[in-house]
């Protein structure tokens, strides 16, 4: 069988890099070399063709549950059960309009009650996010880095800049093996922790809503996801029937047959999970990615949370916009019409 062309020049370039280079990608439980290998020469294609729209019923709305789930949420989070887990992107370091906050000081600040407050950041991050929790005071707070591997170029070579290999981080699904292998999974469990939920770092209203978590034990859930309404343009994973299970799908993988402003609900990307759920059993699905990046297409295999709802049964709950979900980009675009008044 006759060698892929690019694959000669791939392996080249790997072999020219620094050993802590490759290394840093090899961590355990993440996106290692050999099966990135295997994803560019066997392409996996997880296109969702026609899904269905969930029926209403499926979902509960967040103004039909009782007040008992707020104070037995509150009374987990304060008193450590359930840990609150930021996923910190680079948009959650930009400062706040008119502020010398960031985002995730201010999302930092707002969770203070909660006595388990973990932060994961790519590593070019690391010291930033300590930074910030050193000015906050607080050492309660962990700090966990994210796995990274190679950005491609569309005909599989390395995209590097400054003549060195750029490295992206591999998507939120990272928290599960990094918290395992950083320690402060074992630790939380250890001290009597059942339950994680998880909020994107770019949603100023991504908080440890109480709500949520105290209605997940109520319904004693083993993955609750919030939804919320859906606004055109959106690109976050819709709520819909797939494969016979009601699950969130990513926005990229829908056919060009299937309409994403036809499913009324997306994924805030606020979870509730189960610390003892068998994460082993997940196939996490890496998806083949592009995006534009100055001016050039960058290739990156990601995975993604979504992957819970279409392994176990997930209690969705659809909570108002205005309540739970406002990306910083949003935010930023209606501050300037405001400022345009």
């Amino acid at each position: 069988m006759r060698t892929p062309g690019f694959l000669t020049v791939l392996q080249d370039q790997l072999e020219n890099l620094p050993l802590e280079v490759l290394e840093a990608v090899n961590r355990p439980g993440g996106l290692e070399i050999r099966d990135l290998m295997d994803f560019v020469l066997k392409p996996k294609d997880y296109t969702v063709d026609a899904p269905y729209e969930v029926a209403p019923e499926a979902v509960l709305k967040n103004e039909k549950i009782s007040i008992d789930a707020f104070w037995l949420g509150r009374d987990s989070l304060v008193g450590g059960t359930t840990a609150h887990c930021i996923i910190a992107d680079d948009e959650s370091f930009e400062k706040m309009p008119r502020s010398d906050t960031t985002l995730l000081e201010l999302q930092l600040m707002k969770t203070s009650w909660v006595r388990n407050v973990w932060i994961m950041v790519s590593p070019a991050r690391l010291g930033d996010a300590q930074r910030i929790v050193n000015s906050l005071g607080n050492d309660q707070r962990k700090i966990f880095t994210q796995y990274e591997s190679f950005s491609l170029t569309p005909d599989n070579r390395l995209h590097e800049e400054g003549g060195a290999p750029l490295l992206h981080t591999c998507g939120e699904v990272d928290l599960i093996p990094a918290l395992k292998h950083s320690g402060i999974l074992d630790d939380f469990i250890t001290s009597g922790g059942k339950h994680i939920i998880v909020c994107e770092g770019d949603n100023i209203l991504g908080n440890a809503h109480p709500v949520l978590v105290g209605q997940h034990l109520l319904a004693k859930s083993i993955v609750t996801c919030e939804v919320t309404s859906r606004k055109m343009g959106d690109t976050h994973a819709i709520l819909c029937e797939h494969g016979g299970f009601n699950q969130v799908v990513e926005n990229f993988r829908l056919s060009s047959h299937t309409d994403a402003d036809e499913f009324p609900l997306i994924s805030t990307g606020t979870f509730v999970i189960d610390v003892t759920l068998d994460f082993d059993s997940v196939k996490w699905k890496w998806h083949r990615t592009k995006s534009n990046l100055n001016n050039k297409l960058v290739v990156r295999y990601k995975r993604t949370l979504c992957d819970l709802t279409s392994t176990f049964q997930t209690h969705f709950i659809e909570t108002p916009r205005y309540f739970c979900f406002m990306p910083l980009r949003d935010y930023l675009r209606e501050h300037q019409k405001n400022l345009q008044k």
